[in-house]
């Protein structure tokens, strides 16, 4: 009955640390994106337009 005991308490402790790291995981990857979300949101911009405008040019002049 001990060893039951055990066992389940040692399953519960390893499922809260691995809910903990996980936690701990996207708290990190929130705060880098947040650090990096406006130059993110313009690099996207630039490279959406440069390639909608090279589409264009090479639809309207024929290449």
């Amino acid at each position: 009955m001990n060893d039951d005991y055990e066992g389940i308490v040692s399953k519960i402790a390893r499922a809260c640390g691995a809910i903990l790291l996980g936690c701990m995981a996207l708290y990190g990857a929130i705060a880098i994106l947040e650090a990096i979300w406006l130059p993110l949101c313009i690099l996207a911009f630039v490279m959406v337009t440069g390639t909608a405008l090279w589409f264009g040019f090479r639809y309207w002049r024929g290449w």
